[in-house]
């Protein structure tokens, strides 16, 4: 099956049902991650998150930083409640446990979770996949992975729908509240550029 984001012909082509249907080959009780392909990782900061669960019931999530590139410079994406690091919960080390991903509706135009419905299908609706759990214990790692979603043509008119601060004013202002989740080294200009640079 193709999997359509955009008014999926049946329940197959859904992004949701492709999840399980992975799912459903890793043997139950077993380690899985899930993680965004479009990310980059450091390798020894992911290798160290590995040992963070003690139990099944354990779940880390990994956070992000969005990062957007401009005239020779980057900068950091700040969500309506003033979030530099965001923890979404949808990339995961999770055990194999119980594990079922069901579709969520958003209104892609809007930027909208909530509004969306399947009564409301249309070209700007898409079909997306949520891991819905529950008696788990969920832990929040430090910053391991660099995120560009703005590069991708189909995102590219959402710039202008967020807030952005240099890294300059990241360091200045917000930096000393979260250092002990993100490592400064990681979001100086010369990492970045250096990161930006694998990506072409």
């Amino acid at each position: 099956y193709e999997i359509q984001i955009q008014n999926p012909k049946s329940e197959e082509n859904k992004l949701y049902s492709y999840y399980n249907y992975v799912a459903s080959f890793i043997p139950k009780d077993e380690w899985l991650i899930k993680i965004d392909v479009d990310h980059i990782y450091d390798a020894k900061k992911l290798y160290k998150s590995f040992y963070i669960p003690k139990n099944k019931y354990d779940v880390v999530s990994y956070s992000r930083v969005d990062i957007h590139y401009f005239n020779d410079n980057f900068f950091l994406c700040k969500d309506n409640n003033g979030n530099i690091l965001k923890e979404p919960g949808d990339c995961l080390l999770i055990n194999n446990y119980n594990l079922k991903w069901k579709e969520v509706l958003i209104d892609r135009i809007n930027n909208n979770w909530k509004k969306a419905t399947k009564q409301s299908f249309s070209s700007n609706i898409h079909s997306l996949e949520q891991l819905k759990y529950k008696h788990r214990i969920l832990f929040h790692t430090e910053l391991n992975n660099y995120h560009f979603p703005f590069l991708k043509k189909h995102r590219a008119q959402d710039i202008y729908k967020y807030n952005w601060i240099s890294i300059e004013e990241f360091k200045k202002f917000y930096l000393q509240n979260i250092n002990h989740k993100i490592e400064p080294s990681m979001i100086s200009k010369e990492t970045l550029k250096k990161i930006f640079l694998t990506l072409f």
